[in-house]
């Protein structure tokens, strides 16, 4: 599996095995965000174009990454 971070607008390849990475989300929460934004009396939405989930529409949002100071 890679894992690609991004500091600043640097992106660091970074390699991790699919068993390591099996064990880390079993282990540790993942923390997301999601949004409602409100826009001149409706909603808005995005439309997925990768999987999971291709195609369907869904609210902003994604994952929270701790990056180090």
């Amino acid at each position: 599996m890679r894992v690609m971070k991004r500091e600043g607008r640097r992106e660091l390849d970074n390699w991790i095995s699919e068993k390591e990475w099996r064990i880390i989300v079993q282990n540790i929460p993942v923390v997301s965000v999601d949004l409602i934004v409100l826009h001149k009396g409706g909603v808005v939405l995005g439309k997925r174009c990768n999987e999971p989930a291709k195609g369907e529409w869904f609210v902003p949002g994604g994952r929270v990454r701790k990056v180090r100071a």
